[in-house]
């Protein structure tokens, strides 16, 4: 374990052998120094010539008599902004089968190290961390218009929204949704100063005792939660009392945020999450329009925008943090469609075509995923709401 004084931060032994994983790679090929050089390391660490994509395929090898002399100091600083944690999943290989904007595969990928396939007694490590350096060069915003994940030893960007040309692709280095210290302590070494954008600067402005409250309401939505889904068929009244208890507890948390807030709220996310699931239970009355209100105010939220019109509902950004596996704003849209589709006739089945559509679209900007991709993944949603009957009018 390393510990990075200036931001206040432990270093992984994952992270420490990264470092030792790209000082022998310069030993073994010194044409490798000007491309991880190239890179910010910090205030003490400031880049040497400059960074472009593709630079690595293209430069020429290097050969020396002897091992080049790699400088480990400034490695272990570019290591520590820029290096991330890879993710493992099943579904990998299909998510990235997909089309995407932009891959960063395996031949932009500078160094990886995973506890899962090293040897050398770091096979106990239990998590990695790699340098992309394509990647590294994306700019960080707190409010992207492109996700990122990173799948093993591949790299994915994906826009979220929609990028005009001669627009910046900006990525988030750390979720926004993260807490305000660590959030700190990773954008210090790019903004020594502080983040200024308007998300970080009201971020600044709660005082503990609203943070420390946000917690407590978070997890008593998180405790209605779990007692509504143990109960498959909740009698009227029990369910009278969870939906008092629920709305009064997101009023509290709404109450956390200023007015003047924006309405990137990720504190509110699970909270409509949950509302939406108690409120929007069949046997409630008025199920369908509370339920849809509070999906769609889970979707604003988390960033997303959703734009409805008479014939389609269009899918304008997906929300700011994207998961490696399945977007929350997906299981969203199809429980909308759900809804919709209890009204029964044809205009119900209608308007449940329009959101099984959209959260189509919301699986391809999140993941990539084509139409087989997104039906598959969400089998199980189609079977538990009933919506596989739709599926044939609605293939894009």
């Amino acid at each position: 374990m390393g510990f990075d004084f200036v931001r206040n931060m432990g270093s992984s032994a994952s992270k420490m052998a990264l470092v030792e994983a790209c000082a022998a790679k310069i030993q073994d090929d010194p044409s490798a120094a000007a491309l991880l050089y190239a890179l910010h390391g910090g205030e003490t660490a400031k880049p040497i010539g400059s960074a472009v994509l593709g630079a690595q395929q293209d430069r020429e090898v290097v050969t020396s008599a002897g091992p080049a002399c790699a400088d480990v100091g400034r490695i272990e600083e570019i290591c520590l902004v820029n290096s991330c944690v890879p993710t493992f999943t099943a579904s990998s290989h299909r998510l990235l089968s997909r089309s995407v904007l932009l891959i960063l595969d395996a031949a932009h990928r500078f160094s990886l190290l995973n506890g899962k396939s090293v040897d050398d007694g770091h096979d106990k490590l239990k998590d990695g961390a790699a340098l992309f350096l394509g990647g590294s060069l994306f700019n960080h915003s707190c409010t992207p218009n492109a996700s990122w994940r990173t799948y093993g030893d591949v790299q994915v960007v994906r826009a979220r929204a929609p990028v005009k040309a001669g627009d910046e692709v900006l990525i988030a280095y750390v979720p926004g949704e993260a807490p305000q210290k660590r959030r700190a302590g990773v954008l210090k070494a790019h903004f020594p100063d502080g983040c200024t954008c308007s998300y970080c600067v009201d971020e600044r402005r709660d005082m503990p005792q609203q943070v420390a409250r946000r917690g407590e309401l978070a997890s008593r939505c998180k405790a209605i939660s779990q007692e509504a889904s143990v109960e498959e068929h909740i009698a009227p009244a029990r369910l009278k009392k969870l939906s008092r208890d629920i709305k009064g507890v997101v009023e509290q948390l709404e109450g956390t945020y200023s007015r003047r807030r924006g309405s990137y709220r990720p504190g509110l996310v699970e909270a409509y999450h949950v509302s939406a699931h108690v409120t929007g239970h069949p046997s409630s009355s008025d199920s369908a329009r509370l339920g849809n209100l509070y999906e769609l105010k889970s979707l604003a939220a988390s960033g997303a925008e959703v734009q409805q019109a008479r014939d389609a509902v269009e899918v304008v950004a997906a929300p700011y943090v994207v998961p490696a596996e399945r977007s929350l704003a997906e299981r969203s849209l199809l429980k909308i469609a759900y809804r919709h589709s209890l009204t029964g006739g044809t205009t119900g089945d209608a308007e449940a075509r329009k959101w099984i559509k959209a959260a189509a679209a919301m699986a391809r900007i999140t993941h990539g995923l084509d139409w087989d991709g997104f039906v598959e993944r969400a089998e199980e949603d189609f079977a538990a709401f009933n919506l596989k009957r739709l599926l044939a009018g609605c293939r894009t």
